[in-house]
């Protein structure tokens, strides 16, 4: 009954940054939460002391399935994509990208929709 339940769940995720990631990283990590809203904690804060273990010790009674965490090192920018629990982790080095805010300054009339449009399922 429980796995029945847990497969008509549409899939949740958290979103957070690990280590120390640069101002328009922490902006990308906040685009792809508003991105995978209604569906991922957007109140999350990852902080310094929090450990992976810790994220999927919660993720369990909040029934999340993937985490996407964006990291950094001095050569590169890093987004994993981890299945949980036992899923596979898929690593992707981040060669450029471009926020919601930088999209909505190169136009002319930017459209802006609000918050609320993020909080519902689209269909």
């Amino acid at each position: 009954d429980t796995s029945q339940q847990a497969a008509d769940l549409p899939p949740r995720a958290l979103v957070f940054s690990k280590g120390k990631v640069s101002a328009p990283l922490k902006a990308l990590v906040n685009d792809l939460k508003n991105v995978m809203s209604p569906n991922t904690a957007r109140a999350l804060r990852a902080q310094r002391r929090n450990k992976l273990r810790d994220f999927v010790d919660v993720a369990g009674s909040l029934n999340v399935s993937f985490f996407l965490i964006v990291s950094s090192t001095d050569k590169s920018a890093y987004l994993r994509l981890i299945r949980s629990p036992r899923g596979p982790t898929l690593t992707f080095r981040i060669k450029s990208y471009a926020l919601a805010a930088d999209l909505a300054a190169s136009l002319r009339r930017p459209y802006s929709a609000g918050h609320g449009i993020w909080q519902s399922n689209p269909l």
